[in-house]
């Protein structure tokens, strides 16, 4: 059974790279019996530049069709020779981009695979923690926890745990709140902790998701109330809410028009704006989020 890091990581990368391909799928069966990629991406070339910023998972989607298998400790040998059983049944299926490049994203590094495939080594010419077998192969293991500290790996290592994790939730919370980035991860966070029916909500503890949500909705009230829009405690939440969904809009570059702001600072109905805020996440268009 997978866990709440594996949801994160698939909901993560899907948000970012939806607007740059051509397909994303999750769960992507590959062959008759159910084998599942965690998240599989065919990219437009022509789009790939707008992941400005997301320099490490921009030059992956650069490289063309991509399978993406997500583990938040480091992987046996079984496992990774089960995701490599996966991307080679994709290869030799129907499926129209058969030349994927596999993925594998750890936390850690899974020393005991690289001392059985010693044929993997650090790949030239990018950064410190990516490493790559046989060519021929093309398969790719990312070590969250040997990535450099910078802005172009933030991404993942968002993915990562213990320590890697908390600074770089720190650096998160540091970035300016029209960051794509910032936009992109609290944003699915907030879809997370607006999810009534989840049972992961002492997980998110671990993961200090929680407090840093708790933080932002704070700020966002406390720029209503300096607004004066804030009229008692009900009016304040409603008020950092509305400025949250036009906040996630505009953070994925969606344009949004004057009639549209105004529809959304009209309402204040908490219930109404939690779903558009919601629907902020994976809307195209502005007015997705009110359908």
């Amino acid at each position: 059974m997978r866990t709440i890091y594996d949801r994160l990581a698939k909901d993560l990368i899907e948000v970012l790279l939806r607007p740059v391909s051509r397909a994303i799928v999750r769960e992507l069966e590959v062959t008759a019996e159910p084998q599942r990629l965690d998240l599989f991406c065919e990219p437009d070339p022509d789009r790939v530049n707008e992941l400005d910023g997301h320099d490490l998972l921009s030059r992956i989607v650069a490289e063309g069709p991509c399978a993406f298998e997500f583990f938040h400790q480091p992987p046996s040998l079984e496992e990774v020779t089960r995701s490599l059983r996966k991307v080679l049944a994709l290869r030799h299926s129907a499926q129209p981009s058969r030349d994927a490049t596999l993925w594998i994203v750890s936390s850690g590094r899974p020393s005991r695979v690289f001392v059985k495939l010693p044929s993997f080594k650090p790949l030239a010419g990018w950064p410190a923690g990516v490493y790559a077998m046989d060519p021929g192969l093309r398969v790719r293991v990312i070590v969250i926890g040997d990535l450099p500290r910078s802005r172009s790996t933030l991404l993942f290592r968002l993915l990562g745990a213990g320590r890697t994790l908390g600074e770089a939730l720190q650096e998160l919370d540091g970035l300016p709140r029209e960051d794509p980035l910032f936009g992109a991860a609290s944003a699915v966070m907030i879809e997370w902790l607006l999810d009534r029916d989840a049972a992961d909500t002492q997980r998110f503890k671990e993961l200090l998701m929680l407090e840093r949500y708790e933080k932002w909705r704070k700020e966002t009230l406390e720029i209503g109330k300096a607004e004066g829009k804030a009229e008692g405690r009900a009016e304040g939440e409603a008020e950092g809410k509305r400025e949250a969904v036009i906040a996630v809009l505009r953070a994925r570059s969606i344009s949004v028009d004057g009639v549209t702001v105004e529809r959304i600072r009209r309402c204040s109905d908490v219930a109404e704006l939690d779903r558009w805020l919601v629907r902020a996440v994976t809307a195209k268009r502005a007015t997705d989020i009110f359908e």
